[in-house]
Protein backbone atom coordinates (compact mmCIF):
# COMPACT_ATOMS: atom_id res chain seq x y z
CA UNK A 1 0.00 0.00 0.00
CA UNK A 2 1.41 3.15 -0.78
CA UNK A 3 1.62 5.89 1.74
CA UNK A 4 0.72 9.29 0.83
CA UNK A 5 1.27 12.34 3.76
CA UNK A 6 -2.55 13.57 2.54
CA UNK A 7 -4.33 15.70 5.02
CA UNK A 8 -7.60 13.68 4.95
CA UNK A 9 -10.16 13.71 8.12
CA UNK A 10 -10.11 10.47 10.28
CA UNK A 11 -13.61 10.86 10.14
CA UNK A 12 -14.97 10.88 6.40
CA UNK A 13 -18.70 9.58 6.60
CA UNK A 14 -21.46 8.59 3.43
CA UNK A 15 -21.56 9.99 0.07
CA UNK A 16 -22.07 8.86 -3.26
CA UNK A 17 -21.53 5.15 -4.54
CA UNK A 18 -17.71 4.42 -5.45
CA UNK A 19 -17.79 3.91 -9.32
CA UNK A 20 -14.95 3.29 -12.04
CA UNK A 21 -13.34 6.33 -13.18
CA UNK A 22 -10.13 7.76 -15.11
CA UNK A 23 -8.65 3.76 -14.75
CA UNK A 24 -9.23 4.05 -10.89
CA UNK A 25 -12.25 4.85 -8.59
CA UNK A 26 -14.13 7.67 -7.82
CA UNK A 27 -16.15 8.43 -4.71
CA UNK A 28 -17.71 11.51 -3.10
CA UNK A 29 -17.26 11.82 1.08
CA UNK A 30 -18.25 13.88 3.57
CA UNK A 31 -17.42 15.12 7.23
CA UNK A 32 -19.95 16.72 9.65
CA UNK A 33 -18.78 19.61 11.48
CA UNK A 34 -20.64 19.96 14.85
CA UNK A 35 -20.77 22.68 17.12
CA UNK A 36 -23.29 22.88 20.09
CA UNK A 37 -24.92 26.48 20.79
CA UNK A 38 -27.83 27.49 23.25
CA UNK A 39 -28.41 23.84 23.67
CA UNK A 40 -29.19 23.04 19.82
CA UNK A 41 -26.67 21.35 17.86
CA UNK A 42 -25.61 22.96 14.63
CA UNK A 43 -24.17 20.74 11.69
CA UNK A 44 -21.86 21.48 8.46
CA UNK A 45 -21.36 18.73 5.99
CA UNK A 46 -18.43 19.48 3.41
CA UNK A 47 -17.55 17.02 0.11
CA UNK A 48 -14.75 15.62 -0.87
CA UNK A 49 -13.59 13.60 -4.04
CA UNK A 50 -11.69 10.67 -3.05
CA UNK A 51 -9.81 8.93 -5.93
CA UNK A 52 -8.49 5.54 -5.34
CA UNK A 53 -6.09 3.14 -7.73
CA UNK A 54 -6.57 -0.19 -8.65
CA UNK A 55 -4.85 -1.31 -5.77
CA UNK A 56 -7.26 0.73 -3.57
CA UNK A 57 -4.42 3.09 -2.45
CA UNK A 58 -5.92 6.54 -2.15
CA UNK A 59 -3.76 8.49 -4.75
CA UNK A 60 -5.70 11.67 -5.18
CA UNK A 61 -8.27 13.78 -3.28
CA UNK A 62 -9.79 17.08 -3.45
CA UNK A 63 -10.13 19.99 -0.77
CA UNK A 64 -13.21 20.33 0.82
CA UNK A 65 -16.29 21.61 -0.45
CA UNK A 66 -19.98 22.53 -0.51
CA UNK A 67 -22.52 22.01 -3.46
CA UNK A 68 -24.59 25.36 -3.16
CA UNK A 69 -23.48 26.87 0.11
CA UNK A 70 -25.76 25.83 2.27
CA UNK A 71 -24.67 23.99 5.76
CA UNK A 72 -26.53 20.48 5.38
CA UNK A 73 -26.03 19.16 2.07
CA UNK A 74 -24.79 15.66 1.09
CA UNK A 75 -23.59 13.93 -2.28
CA UNK A 76 -26.07 10.54 -3.07
CA UNK A 77 -25.40 9.38 -6.45
CA UNK A 78 -22.46 9.15 -8.62
CA UNK A 79 -22.34 8.17 -11.96
CA UNK A 80 -20.34 9.45 -15.46
CA UNK A 81 -22.02 9.39 -18.90
CA UNK A 82 -20.38 10.86 -22.09
CA UNK A 83 -17.19 12.34 -20.46
CA UNK A 84 -18.94 13.93 -17.44
CA UNK A 85 -19.92 12.64 -14.62
CA UNK A 86 -23.55 13.31 -12.83
CA UNK A 87 -24.03 14.00 -9.29
CA UNK A 88 -27.07 13.72 -6.97
CA UNK A 89 -26.87 15.53 -3.80
CA UNK A 90 -29.67 16.77 -0.88
CA UNK A 91 -29.73 20.55 0.11
CA UNK A 92 -31.23 21.38 3.35
CA UNK A 93 -32.69 18.10 3.99
CA UNK A 94 -35.93 19.79 1.68
CA UNK A 95 -34.82 19.50 -1.97
CA UNK A 96 -32.43 17.47 -4.45
CA UNK A 97 -30.31 18.40 -6.92
CA UNK A 98 -28.40 16.54 -9.73
CA UNK A 99 -25.73 18.14 -11.50
CA UNK A 100 -23.30 17.53 -14.47
CA UNK A 101 -19.46 18.47 -14.77
CA UNK A 102 -16.94 17.45 -17.30
CA UNK A 103 -14.81 14.94 -16.17
CA UNK A 104 -12.00 17.46 -16.62
CA UNK A 105 -13.17 19.78 -14.13
CA UNK A 106 -13.26 16.63 -11.49
CA UNK A 107 -9.45 16.06 -12.92
CA UNK A 108 -8.56 19.25 -11.64
CA UNK A 109 -9.58 19.39 -8.19
CA UNK A 110 -7.75 16.05 -7.35
CA UNK A 111 -4.65 16.57 -5.90
CA UNK A 112 -2.21 14.59 -4.41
Amino acid sequence: VKKHNMNLSNDLRGGSQVIDWDDGYLAVVHEVYSTYIDGKYDHEYKQQFIFWDKQWNIVKYSDQFTMMGAKIEFVSGLTTIDGDTIISFGHQDSTSFVVRVSNDFIRELLHE
